[in-house]
């Protein structure tokens, strides 16, 4: 009985060290076969990044060539020119906006004298209402009014 279960075992150790041998087989080739995917991955990153610095220097260059097309001062179209007028129009703005200002500050000062003026002309006219002397008219008035004093009194 003893040997019987001794031949058993040598029959699976055989049957073992034939899986062992498989089973070593397979693992190299997973090995293998993991080693040619690190080294195809490692490929497929390098063209990755060829591609996008070719994409990238392409864009730069597109970018050049449209700041270079954008500065030509011969060329109507060019940044510099739309630059250039835009700035003319505020200085024309700014221009406008001070003669509007000067000629605000004209009629303000126009008022102001026809407001003296209508001041004066009111005071007088209820001096005369009131019968009051024209001593008193020209004791309120100054210089330029007397001369008209004298145009309506007599």
């Amino acid at each position: 009985m003893a040997l019987r279960r001794q031949v058993g075992f040598e029959d699976q150790i055989r049957t073992f060290e034939s899986q062992a041998g498989t089973q070593s087989e397979l693992v190299e080739k997973l090995k293998d076969g993991l080693n040619k995917m690190r080294s195809r991955r490692e490929e497929l990153v390098q063209k990755r990044d060829e591609l996008v610095s070719r994409a990238k220097m392409a864009q730069a260059q597109i970018q050049v060539q449209d700041a270079v097309r954008s500065v030509s001062v011969m060329d109507p179209t060019s940044e510099l020119n739309r630059f250039e007028e835009r700035i003319r129009r505020q200085e024309s703005l700014a221009r406008g906006r001070e003669e509007v200002a000067a000629s605000s500050l004209d009629a303000q000062f126009e008022q102001l004298e026809a407001g003296a003026d209508d001041l004066e002309v009111e005071e007088r006219l209820r001096l005369l209402k009131s019968g009051g002397p024209a001593g008193q008219l020209t004791a309120g008035s100054g210089s330029a009014s007397s001369s008209t004093e004298g145009t309506s009194a007599g």
